[in-house]
């Protein structure tokens, strides 16, 4: 009878469970039920939702239009090279901090802070028979050195090496020779200079992407000075030795390392709900640009993030959210996140020896950093982490981005299940990485929560971002549908998800701050002393952060050039284990002409060291070479 029983209770807890999957459907099974029996229940979008979803569409396409995303663009792109020190750079920050106060943000600032970059002079390679000059432009420089050449200039002889195969300079005396070789070439310019030669010039090609780009510099100070030539020009030089062989020519350079001021730029929109005003979300995105070519940096899919930032302060500054929204455009972004470093030392660090540095604390409730391009109209929403410590906080956000995105998509003619993608919680075996084609990605929002502030970056995802960090990244190969899909989204999203009550969790998530600084002092030894203590003004220190030279632009050796005492600051270093090196670069001949010791009394200032202090101080020893 016992046994009868049981069998019973199974029989229709059974029938009871088979009724619950199949009869309810995927849609509503509770998630341990789902995954048990294999289903996966499509995002749900609330009726509430469904009900603002029209307004918020409605809105957005009234704000945001390809022709305003264009202009923009043209606007970002139309001054020249970004990377700071250069003239395009300076006229975005004007243009920024214009816009947000003609578009009513309140408390609109700029922020300056001090930034080493390799800024690009002037050449000119000139044909002595006949006085005929053509522009060139310097290559990123070899760790610290740049593609200067002495004052008084350099005479020599020119041939062409094609491809730069060996077998391609037979026939010439490549010892003090430059050579013009095509630019998609990888890294055959190393058997010219192993052949002797002493200058490269790269032929423009008409396509090209970043990985040829990383090709033509190296993380050790290699002498030979590279160039960029436009394609009509190499092509001229190119005729010119095909009848000739060779052609004497004078080459003339300078790119000097500068440090220089760099501004972020913010402003805020109040929130408008009485219990929400208080939680403050930073929206962000850089405004620089990068190129292997500094001069020549227009940096086009680079600006796709800055763009939409500026289309979202529009669009929020016309309708409010109840959330208070502080928009935040970076500088330096590529340039070892200086940008959104100097912006967290002022206003977000949470380790005790940098919270006593804040000049002005923000209590920042979400970080939302735009890292976008334009050659799909996908979108990935993620916690700017691989770790899964952080999942049990983040996991909502991924879910809940989705339901507002599937709610808005088709109104903006994109396709609801791809148009934004969870890469909190990705789904069919996949993960974050897989989302970005090629190397991996850094975002500001990496460093946001390295500092111990919740952070999600938005991020165009299913992109290889072939041309970044190449002076082809222009706006003429923008994909301007797709970006305008992208912004139309987020404005939407954004929009569902500072009005939603639960967008941001009861608890707080409260990470470590792990940033850690470097100070540096950078001595010589005196004559009739084994004390190194002569300071050595105007050093360039390169700080090497794992083995990438760049991701995507983004350098991964930081710089910054000592001042009149010989000293040196580096901030928002994550690593715990790097490597610190200075030189010294003569002023006339551009040459090096002090370096690291490695002498038996230099060991104990040894350059790679573990980040064990919050500020870790280090003395560099030089000598005269």
């Amino acid at each position: 009878m016992a046994v009868r029983r049981i069998g019973l209770i199974l029989l229709v807890g059974f029938a009871a469970f088979a009724f619950f999957a199949i009869g309810v459907g995927p849609d509503r099974i509770n998630p341990w039920l789902s995954g048990f029996l294999g289903l996966r229940p499509p995002t749900p979008v609330f009726p509430r939702e469904v009900s603002r979803a029209e307004e918020v569409t409605a809105r957005v396409l009234d704000t945001v239009s390809g022709a305003d995303v264009r202009r923009l663009m043209a606007r970002f792109t139309g001054h020249g090279s970004r990377v700071p020190g250069y003239p395009g750079h300076e006229a975005a920050a004007g243009f920024i901090r214009q816009e947000f106060e003609r578009l009513g943000l309140r408390d609109v600032r700029t922020e300056a802070f001090d930034v080493t970059s390799p800024v690009d002079r002037g050449g000119r390679l000139t044909l002595v028979k006949n006085g005929v000059s053509f522009p060139i432009y310097a290559v990123w420089p070899n760790l610290v050195k740049t593609s200067t050449l002495p004052r008084w200039g350099v005479r020599t002889r020119l041939v062409y090496g094609g491809k730069g195969t060996f077998g391609e300079f037979n026939g010439h005396d490549m010892e003090g020779a430059a050579v013009l070789m095509a630019f998609n070439s990888w890294n055959n310019w190393l058997n010219a200079a192993t052949l002797g030669a002493g200058q490269i010039i790269f032929i423009e090609p008409d396509s090209t992407f970043y990985t040829e780009a990383e090709q033509k510099f190296l993380q050790v100070p290699n002498r030979v000075e590279r160039f960029w030539i436009d394609k009509a020009s190499g092509e001229t030089l190119q005729r010119l030795l095909a009848e000739e062989g060779e052609l004497e020519v004078e080459l003339n350079a300078r790119m000097d390392w500068e440090k220089l001021s760099a501004h972020n730029i913010l402003g805020t929109v109040p929130g408008t709900d009485p219990e929400l005003r208080d939680q403050i979300v930073v929206i962000s995105a850089y405004y620089d640009a990068m190129s292997v070519v500094p001069a020549l940096a227009p940096g086009a899919e680079m600006a796709c993030g800055i763009v939409a930032l500026m289309e979202l302060v529009d669009y929020f500054s016309r309708y409010p959210p109840a959330r208070t929204v502080l928009f935040l455009a970076t500088s330096s972004h590529h340039l070892g996140f200086r940008g959104i470093c100097d912006f967290l030392g002022r206003h977000a660090r949470k380790e005790r020896h940098f919270k006593a540095l804040m000049t002005d604390p923000i209590d920042i409730r979400l970080f939302i950093g735009l890292d976008l391009t334009s050659q799909t109209d996908e979108v990935g929403v993620w916690n700017s982490t691989r770790s899964f410590y952080y999942q049990r906080f983040f996991t909502p956000f991924g879910k809940t981005f989705v339901r507002f995105s599937r709610a808005i998509a088709e109104g903006f003619g994109l396709d609801p299940k791809r148009a934004l993608v969870d890469g909190i919680n990705p789904t069919g075996g996949m993960t974050w990485d897989m989302y970005i084609p090629g190397k991996d990605l850094k975002t500001d929002g990496e460093v946001v929560l390295e500092a111990g502030t919740p952070a999600l970056s938005l991020v165009t995802v299913n992109d290889a971002r072939f041309r970044v960090d190449t002076p082809l990244d222009r706006p003429a190969f923008v994909n301007y549908q797709n970006l305008t899909g992208q912004v139309r989204l987020l404005a939407g999203v954004l929009d569902l998800g500072l009005n939603s009550s639960d967008l941001l969790p009861d608890y707080r998530l409260d990470p470590d701050d792990r940033m850690r600084g470097l100070k540096g002092f950078v001595r010589t030894f005196p004559r009739r002393s084994i004390v190194p203590d002569r300071p050595k003004p105007g050093a360039v220190a390169a700080l090497r952060m794992g083995i990438d030279k760049s991701i995507k632009g983004v350098r991964r050796i930081y710089y910054d050039v000592a001042d009149a005492q010989g000293e040196f600051y580096m901030p928002g270093i994550a690593e715990r284990r790097v490597s610190v090196s200075a030189y010294y670069l003569d002023p006339d001949t551009g040459e090096i002409t002090y370096a690291p010791n490695l002498g038996q009394q230099a060991r104990i200032y040894a350059g790679e060291f573990d980040m064990d202090w919050w500020i870790s101080k280090r003395t560099l020893i030089l000598f005269p070479c």
